[in-house]
């Protein structure tokens, strides 16, 4: 019974589970070698590719007719190009399991280092004549993108795939593209574990692990693969990926470095780079990485926005300058293709059908834009108006199927070129196009730069200009954009809707708001729930001005490993015993920290947003110090509307003057905090009154033709 649970533990991916399973099986059978042998496949599954050899070692000297055991200390020992070491196991091997494809392979290659092609070939001959039938053309449909067909053919030659490494690669892919990811995993397994030695094996394994968000077991068998073949750009960069989602920042940031060193021609290394060093509070750092590789890759637009985003980490002492930047991704990707046929009429001035609005945005799903989509979906007057949503990123979660019932038409558009796109957009006949994405991650600013629609529009995304001649207007309002201080630095003519430049819809998760913890007498916390991406050195600088002010409070800050924060702090004299770290967590649980924050801290110059409006809903007000460009003013705007102008400092000494005299006037956090969520009900959730105004502007818009 103990057998069957590790097996089942082994497909379910719970490697160490079954690895304490089969230990204990050991214990009671300590000469058993198919028993270590089947813990040395899970060492090598779990990245420790020398512990497995260790194991298949000991498999082999307690039990010599362990073949398996033999196969893969072949393998192990061909990793390590011993070939001398390997030939003796894959003979015995040999001997044991007959002739099949993968192990016929593997003594080719054992001849091959042997400097014998003879014996080389004629062991690849006698491997390729057992290779079941259809694989070519297994092959081909998977090229084709045919999963369905390939599988069918597939599942006919089952049987006789049992020994092929390829036959398990084809198979596994084939499952993987029609979604059966479970079965696909159990496919790769199966690859792994007749070529422990092949790189790719590990490679697709992890890469479909990664596609189930199981990112520690994808992470271990792509180390796996790097352990092989450590020059694999792919897993070397998907490992920067998965460590990543594991908050493995520094880890992340030399996996990229070496992907670079790997294909230094290739762009994709510099954009998660960038990532990774924004993320660990490296933001120079980040700037300069991307514009080195803006440099090296001037034709890559995606690149560009990373750039032009990531400089709201930074300040903007002049404001020229930094529209200067937006205007020179415009000369690069807007005017070399602006149309000189741009639709300029709207179909909808006929009279003859609804206004046709198009939403463009990879970020249909959940992430911080949808707390502001959904509400913009339910409230369209669909009598009047026709919605379209185009979808830029290729997956879609629960959020996005919740989003797409909304929508009139959803168009998942993440495979169209920027052309492809924009024919797909005229051919809807859209009057508003709105880009909901500015410069952040997916957007499809080339395609508005083709003048798809008559009326093009940005707005939520970045709050800030797209540089682009051919978006017409921004949606903002008075108190992100003051009149008379933006309009000479955007592209696009300014909007400015007395009901914001936006609609919340609040979490339906969220508990409800606590009394302020510092009545109860324990000490004052400060708290910042942005990410540390955020935090720069200007930053961590003065917040130790504010704490030594207040040498009494503590300050809760969600981490990430390998962030430094803590240490970083320690530099500016505030030592570790301040510092209340936890990790990010699902939406209810996150909200329910702030249970413990009696105040928060925003970051500068780029503010927090979304995590602005959560706070404030769970009755925490943040102190926030007011910039020159939209993401330096959104928490101030987000205060200002709701009437707390006291929380807005225009200084970095009014900001610690702030938080000194808030700190010591208790009774008026508790009454902020009593009242706040209904502040922000009312001044940011009236969905009926914000897409009336924001309906109105596009149909002016459409007017003015």
């Amino acid at each position: 019974m103990r057998m069957e649970t590790a097996r089942a533990l082994l497909e379910k991916g719970k490697y160490r589970e079954a690895v304490a399973v089969y230990s204990q099986l050991l214990a009671k059978f300590p000469e058993d070698g198919a028993l270590l042998s089947e813990i040395g496949l899970l060492a090598c599954l779990l990245g420790d590719l020398d512990g497995g050899a260790d194991l298949f070692r000991q498999a082999v000297q307690k039990a010599p007719d362990c073949f398996e055991a033999h196969r893969r200390l072949a393998a192990s020992c061909l990793r390590r190009k011993d070939f001398a070491a390997a030939a003796p196991h894959a003979a015995r091997a040999l001997e044991g399991i007959g002739d099949e494809p993968a192990l016929l392979a593997m003594l080719a290659r054992i001849m091959d280092g042997f400097n014998d092609p003879g014996a080389g070939a004629e062991f690849r001959r006698r491997s390729n004549a057992l290779e079941p039938a259809g694989l070519p053309e297994a092959g081909q449909l998977l090229q084709d993108k045919r999963p369905g067909d390939a599988l069918a053919l597939l599942e006919k030659n089952l049987r006789a795939g049992r020994g092929s490494l390829r036959f398990f690669n084809l198979y596994g892919t084939a499952l993987r593209q029609l979604g059966r990811m479970e079965r696909a995993c159990s496919a790769f397994r199966d690859a792994v574990s007749l070529a422990p030695h092949d790189e790719d094996a590990f490679y697709q394994l992890g890469l479909t692990l990664s596609l189930m968000a199981r990112s520690a077991e994808a992470a271990s068998c792509l180390k796996s693969a790097l352990q092989i073949n450590p020059r694999h750009f792919d897993a070397r960069m998907q490992l920067g990926v998965e460590l990543l989602g594991l908050d493995l920042t520094d880890a992340a940031v030399e996996a990229f470095h070496k992907a670079a060193d790997v294909r230094p021609e290739s762009a994709a290394p510099f954009k998660f780079l960038a990532a990774a060093q924004l993320q660990s509070g490296r933001q120079p750092e980040a700037i300069a990485t991307l514009r080195a590789a803006v440099e090296k890759h001037p034709s890559d637009a995606a690149l560009h926005s990373q750039l032009l985003a990531a400089l709201n980490y930074v300040e903007a002492p002049d404001l020229a300058a930094r529209f200067a930047e937006y205007k020179a991704y415009a000369a690069k990707f807007e005017q070399p293709v602006m149309p000189l046929d741009p639709v300029a009429s709207s179909n909808w001035q006929t009279g003859r059908r609804r206004l046709r609005i198009g939403y463009v945005s990879g970020d249909f799903r959940n992430h911080s834009v949808a707390f502001f989509v959904e509400p913009l979906l339910r409230m369209h007057d669909r009598k009047r108006f026709e919605v379209f949503c185009y979808m830029t990123r290729p997956q879609e979660d629960a959020v996005a199927k919740k989003l797409r019932s909304l929508a009139s038409h959803w168009r998942s558009v993440g495979h169209l070129s920027a052309r492809d796109l924009a024919k797909a957009i005229r051919e809807d006949g859209i009057d508003v196009l709105v880009d909901l994405s500015s410069h952040t991650a997916e957007n499809r600013l080339p395609a508005f730069a083709l003048r798809p629609a008559p009326v093009q529009v940005t707005m939520v995304g970045l709050q800030q200009t797209t540089g682009l001649a051919s978006v017409d207007y921004r949606i903002t309002d008075s108190f992100l954009d003051p009149v008379g201080c933006s309009e000479s630095f955007n592209s696009e003519k300014l909007v400015r809707l007395e009901s914001g430049p936006l609609v919340f819809q609040p979490p339906s998760q969220a508990p409800a708001v606590n009394p302020l913890p510092a009545l109860s007498g324990s000490p004052l916390v400060l708290g910042c729930t942005n990410d540390l991406e955020k935090v720069t050195e200007g930053v961590r600088a003065l917040w130790a001005r504010v704490l030594t002010a207040l040498p009494d409070s503590r300050f809760l800050f969600f981490g990430r490993q390998g962030n430094h924060f803590i240490e970083r702090m320690g530099e500016l004299g505030v030592g570790a015993g301040r510092f209340i770290e936890v990790r990010r967590k699902a939406l209810p649980e996150f909200l329910a920290e702030h249970h413990r924050i009696d105040l928060a801290l925003d970051p500068f110059p780029y503010n927090g947003l979304t995590v602005t409006m959560l706070s404030s809903w769970m009755g925490v007000p943040c102190v926030t110090l007011e910039g020159n460009t939209p993401p330096a003013r959104a928490a101030g705007s987000i205060l200002r509307r709701m009437e707390l102008p006291e929380f807005v400092a225009d200084t970095e000494d009014a900001y610690v003057e702030t938080v000194r005299r808030l700190a010591g006037n208790l009774p008026r956090l508790a009454e902020v905090r009593r009242g706040l969520r209904e502040k922000v009900r009312t001044h940011w959730c009236d969905a009926r009154r914000h897409v009336a105004e924001l309906e109105a502007a596009f149909v002016a818009m459409t007017e003015r033709l």
